[in-house]
């Protein structure tokens, strides 16, 4: 299923190029490249402008196709997701290390860390922070893709709550 976004970028007249809609957002091309991953939180509100002048479509029903794509998105992902639940699941929630990174190297043990933010659909800077340390509580932006992906609000809590154990015992 291709990016609603990418849809309306590609059928619009003239066709919008990523460059040009970089352009005229006055973002990187970067930005909409990211976006169309679906690696942020919601659109940035100068892509809803453009896309919306192209599309006759309201900020809302884009922000609303956005999250539905991710959604979708995540879904994709939730066999692997559900591998590593029952993987920390088998050795009683037990592990050694940062419980996150084993988390997402066993749900996703071929991807490189930009690869597990587009599976996740989360930002990479979000996931860097969190599986470095830097933010000890794990961000909304996580918690909404492992829910999305398939995992309780009661797994996503032990999960992470063996973030803040790890953490603070260190």
């Amino acid at each position: 299923m291709p990016h609603p976004f990418k849809e309306i970028r590609v059928d619009a007249q003239p066709r919008l190029s990523v460059n040009r809609l970089a352009e005229l957002t006055d973002l990187t091309r970067w930005a909409i490249i990211r976006t169309e991953q679906g690696l942020y939180s919601a659109p940035l509100d100068s892509i809803l402008v453009v896309l919306g002048e192209a599309s006759g479509k309201t900020s809302q029903e884009l922000i609303a196709s956005y999250t539905r794509w991710q959604k979708w998105k995540r879904r994709q992902s939730s066999a692997d997701v559900l591998r590593a639940l029952h993987y920390f699941a088998a050795k009683d929630w037990n592990v050694i290390g940062p419980p996150f990174v084993k988390f997402c190297a066993v749900a996703f043990p071929d991807e490189s860390q930009i690869g597990r933010a587009k599976k996740l659909c989360v930002h990479p800077y979000t996931l860097r922070r969190y599986e470095t340390e830097i933010q000890e509580a794990m961000p909304e932006q996580i918690v909404v893709a492992l829910g999305d992906a398939g995992l309780s609000v009661e797994e996503i809590k032990k999960l992470e709550a063996l973030g803040s154990i790890y953490y603070n015992d260190r």
